[in-house]
């Protein structure tokens, strides 16, 4: 089987682990390569040199503007992909050798389901250089119950089948992308895979995808929330922007119609909606709809 890898970035990562992992990839009995995708115009020297190191390796860079999208790049790295299964990753994970031949067994033993990896997060100190993988293992733990982000692996025509990711403006830089296709995938009744190995392990750095305004921040994790919210009560299956701005014009996170403007697909006017009045307010906000996604998770869990 051939099996293509697919990482993205934004023109922030402080390592380039999955790289390096994908690099030295065993296998007798499958083909790889790792598609890695740069949401702006170039990458760094470091990956250049990795990328020309190993033929398995590619970069392909969007040459976009604007706040970086995930769901962008992971889309033009699956369109662009040559394999039979497609595995998504962030690009600074670390997996071992024998990463491929597990992966591919167990789609093999489940096909037509969607395969989400547990991440195992370092605790805060160096990981020495070149990684030490006991080391590693001894020193993380995982972070999340529903961690949909750390890495999925699924066949192509499944993937497409509910629209790949959203490419929707509210989902743009950091927060919940994973999480809302992983509802999409449940919604259309794909059967969910959370095996216990492989895992993947994110090794300990200074430093992730930098800061933002804390307002925007705030509104936009929110309303993300609020999205996901809606798409698992009304069963929402495939990719639908206009729906989308249809959720966002309808929430309770603006005071005016301007201020809905950044998180729109189509830029059209917003009635009003009752105000946030203060950051307390907002992380109020975030909490309750978190606590109620993590019912529907928990309900949609396998």
């Amino acid at each position: 089987m051939f099996v293509s890898l697919i990482t993205w970035d934004g023109g922030f990562r402080e390592s380039f682990h999955t790289a390096e992992c994908a690099a030295s990839l065993t296998s007798e009995s499958h083909e790889s390569e790792l598609i890695w995708t740069e949401y702006y115009a170039a990458v760094g020297s470091r990956l250049e040199t990795l990328v020309s190191g190993s033929p398995r390796l590619r970069v392909l860079c969007l040459n976009l503007r604007g706040e970086w999208h995930a769901g962008v790049c992971m889309n033009e790295g699956a369109k662009r992909a040559k394999g039979d299964l497609l595995i998504f990753t962030d690009g600074d994970v670390y997996y071992g050798s024998d990463f491929l031949d597990q992966v591919v067994k167990i789609h093999q033993a489940n096909e037509g389901a969607a395969i989400y990896f547990r991440r195992y997060d370092q605790i805060k100190q160096t990981e020495p250089r070149p990684i030490d993988p006991g080391h590693l293992a001894a020193t993380s733990q995982p972070m999340k119950n529903f961690n949909f982000g750390a890495g999925l692996a699924i066949a192509p025509g499944t993937f497409w089948s509910v629209g790949g990711f959203s490419t929707h403006p509210v989902f743009a830089g950091a927060g919940r992308i994973n999480g809302e296709l992983y509802i999409r995938l449940r919604n259309a009744g794909t059967p969910i895979i959370i095996p216990k190995s492989p895992k993947l392990y994110h090794p300990w750095h200074p430093n992730s995808s930098g800061t933002g305004d804390i307002d925007h921040l705030e509104r936009k994790f929110a309303l993300q929330e609020y999205v996901c919210d809606q798409e698992a009560v009304n069963v929402i299956s495939t990719v639908d922007d206009i729906l989308i701005d249809q959720y966002i014009r309808k929430s309770p996170f603006f005071s005016n119609a301007e201020s809905a403007q950044p998180f729109l697909k189509n830029q059209t006017a917003v009635p009003a909606a009752s105000k946030i009045g203060s950051k307390r307010q907002a992380r109020r906000l975030i909490e309750i709809s978190a606590r109620f996604l993590r019912r529907v998770a928990k309900r949609l869990s396998p």
